[in-house]
């Protein structure tokens, strides 16, 4: 079992080398993505980590480029089946009827949801008038999302409805480009006391072109993943670029340090290809183990012998 999932790790790593990755790390997103559609509160965190996460450490991706390329296809494309999806949902919807608690307010509703706004749309609602006699008033209260600066905030205006006979109550209007909820509530004297009594909120009408919802949704959808997405790669950049400048910092060390020993740790005076110092005599011989120790500043093994670390100076103690 071992055997066959290390095996299959290296065929997920060996997934960078091949030609099609970006498109591959595009679907990965996609896929481990799609539950974030019916969650839209978790998506603008959850979106942008797997867009991180998928290609650079399930796939073992870290080229910053393809890791950018991938996350913005990837989030665009989940964002955008998102919208599709929720712009579908406000144009699928049935229309029903809808009562009050006490069955006061009954049949409820308006005659289309989605068809022609030019004309005006017209809201029913029948009331028990055996049980209330003559004292109340009928109202229909429409409600819509205004956006602002903000956030959301939910206009609600009240009509009074007029009788057509036979406890029949209707209100006709001209709607704007706006998705609406309707409602109806009834005013009454019950022993002295005005009661107010509501029925449940029903969906529509819905007047906004289909495209427009689209753009709204998505506008409202795309941007925060996207921006939180650049924000984790940002930093993968940074902390990439203090590496790369890491790395450049201790190229050639190996080689300063062999250039080092050419020179008498005595006098400093270069050896020149010989075993002796031209300056003071001092004779170079290849250290013994025994013989060897470690500078306490720099961390380098040298001769117990020298009395100043060759490569930073640092005075030597026996």
């Amino acid at each position: 079992m071992q055997e066959y999932i290390s095996e299959l790790k290296k065929k997920v790593k060996s997934v960078k080398k091949s030609k099609h990755a970006l498109l591959i790390y595009v679907l990965a997103i996609f896929i481990s993505s799609i539950w974030t559609i019916f969650t839209p509160c978790v998506s603008y965190l959850a979106i942008p980590i797997l867009a991180v996460y998928i290609p650079s450490r399930f796939f073992g991706e870290n080229k910053i480029k393809k890791l950018v390329i991938a996350g913005l296809l990837g989030t665009l494309l989940i964002t955008s089946t998102a919208t599709l999806y929720h712009s579908n949902y406000f144009y699928t919807q049935e229309m029903t009827q809808v009562d009050s608690p006490n069955n006061i307010l009954t049949e409820g509703g308006v005659d289309r949801i989605y068809e022609n706004t030019e004309e005006p749309f017209n809201f029913t609602v029948r009331v028990d008038v055996d049980r209330l006699g003559d004292n109340y008033t009928l109202h229909l209260n429409i409600s819509h999302e205004l956006w602002t600066a903000d956030g959301a905030e939910v206009i609600e205006e009240s009509y009074n409805m007029s009788s057509v006979g036979d406890g029949l109550y209707y209100k006709e209007i001209e709607l704007e480009e706006r998705r609406y909820f309707h409602r109806f509530a009834v005013n009454y004297t019950e022993d002295g006391i005005s009661v107010w009594e509501e029925t449940d909120q029903a969906y529509g009408p819905m007047t906004l072109p289909f495209q427009h919802t689209l753009i709204s949704i998505f506008v409202q959808r795309t941007p925060v993943p996207i921006l939180v997405f650049l924000f984790i790669m940002s930093i993968l950049w940074w902390k990439e670029k203090i590496k790369e400048g890491r790395k450049k910092s201790t190229e050639g060390l190996d080689e300063k340090e062999k250039d080092l020993e050419d020179y008498c740790p005595e006098c400093g005076e270069l050896f020149e290809g010989a075993n002796v110092c031209p300056e003071c005599g001092y004779r170079r011989e290849k250290i013994e183990e025994s013989n060897r120790t470690t500078c306490v500043n720099c961390g380098k093994s040298i001769s117990k012998d020298q009395k100043n670390c060759p490569y930073c100076g640092e005075d030597v103690i026996d």
